[in-house]
């Protein structure tokens, strides 16, 4: 378009010299006809008209693809600032995920994971993540819950929370079963006589896991008596279970880092069986056993000795626990040390000195207590049999105080 615009501007540039040199016009020579110079004027203003039009549409043109320019820098430069921000997102998600590794590294240091899960809030607002608070903040991580289980449930107290959580019945069921399938696994390949031994196993510990259950609860069942010693036909008859309970104790003991016993208070012990003289605290101390089925050692019958028959992960009753408390309390008015202790010091004699730091004034309550006593042995771990009976005393307790009149 140009092109031809431009021809039409040499044409009529050669126009403006022949009506500036007539005499170079040959034609003007022999035009004697003022008419035909007219038409020549006219065309020469038509073709000026036509090259000023041309020359603005050139001037927008090049006014449109300047804005166009200017247009496509601006949407490059946009582009470049988004790439930008999803750049500056991307390294704050893989800053947010080293954040979370690195506490998995730090859960055993108190106070990291609050301050790593601050941080991964605060990312999570910067970077626009579409969560919500509350998820973010009720959420724990693997290596936090792994910390609180070792702190309830240490490792060397495995088998301590299993019994807990599954109750004496279920593991001497358990046992039963295995030693039943044992008797028919011999039975089968011809060892009738070496099965026979199984069997009676097999027959002791379903009587025993029966005999255990809350609803049943016959801790009198094994005959320990009132001194702690067990008759002779009873060792003949629950040997099986008698002699497996007193060898698990002792291997546990072995492999267990935790103290034999803890000093709760000022002359208050509490811990596991003492199966020798090393195992019981100084002083002479006065002895309760919560155990019905661990006998008291013979070293020890110069101490002053209390029996409350319990089955393991079961709880003694509000009126054993009453009687176990005046007990305590009457050695402690002689200034005598007192010593609770059930198989391993973390259940049922737990219960006990709960309730007797109540009654010495120790502790407002047996929740209080709990506390007290959790601080001087971590490990004890009270189920909700043990809860139910101290709740049981405290009403009985408060029922029986002599009310004050006005």
């Amino acid at each position: 378009m140009l092109r031809k615009f431009s021809k039409r501007y040499v044409k009529l540039h050669k126009c403006r010299l022949r009506e500036d040199d007539p005499s170079l016009i040959p034609e003007n020579k022999h035009r004697q006809n003022s008419g035909e110079l007219a038409v020549t004027s006219k065309t020469k203003q038509h073709y000026e008209n036509d090259f000023r039009n041309v020359c603005e549409g050139s001037e927008v043109v090049k006014e449109e693809r300047e804005e166009e320019e200017y247009r496509i820098m601006q949407s490059n430069n946009l582009i470049e600032t988004i790439e930008k921000v999803l750049v500056a997102r991307q390294l704050q998600q893989s800053n947010s995920k080293r954040l979370a590794l690195a506490s998995q590294k730090r859960a055993t240091v108190p106070g990291v994971v609050d301050a790593l899960r601050i941080r991964r809030l605060r990312n999570a607002l910067r970077i626009g993540k579409k969560t919500t608070l509350n998820k973010l903040a009720m959420e724990k991580s693997s290596s936090q819950i792994y910390q609180e289980s070792l702190v309830e449930n240490p490792p060397n107290q495995f088998w301590e929370g299993i019994k807990m959580g599954l109750g004496i019945s279920c593991l001497i069921g358990l046992k039963a079963a295995v030693l039943f399938s044992s008797f028919v696994y011999l039975r089968n390949f011809g060892f009738k006589l070496l099965s026979i031994p199984f069997l009676y196993a097999s027959l002791v510990s379903v009587l025993i896991s029966i005999a255990s259950l809350p609803a049943v609860n016959l801790p009198i069942l094994l005959a320990k008596s009132t001194d702690g010693s067990f008759p002779l036909w009873a060792m003949v008859i629950f040997s099986p279970y008698l002699y497996f309970v007193r060898g698990f104790s002792a291997l546990r003991r072995l492999f267990s880092g935790e103290a034999p016993y803890s000093e709760i208070y000022d002359g208050l012990y509490v811990g596991g069986w003492p199966s020798s003289p090393d195992k019981l605290p100084p002083g002479n101390p006065a002895i309760i056993d919560c155990t019905c089925e661990l006998p008291r050692m013979s070293e020890f019958s110069g101490h002053t000795y209390l029996c409350v028959p319990t089955w393991d992960t079961r709880s003694p009753q509000p009126a054993d626990i009453e009687t176990a408390v005046k007990w305590a309390c009457r050695k402690r008015e002689l200034k005598r040390p007192v010593f609770v202790h059930c198989a391993y010091g973390h259940g049922r004699s737990v219960a006990v000195m709960c309730a007797l730091l109540v009654a010495l004034g120790v502790a407002e309550d047996w929740k209080s207590a709990e506390k007290l006593i959790k601080e001087k042995r971590p490990y004890i771990r009270m189920n909700a049999l043990h809860r139910k009976s101290l709740e049981e005393w405290s009403k009985d307790r408060l029922s029986s105080l002599p009310r004050r009149s006005g």
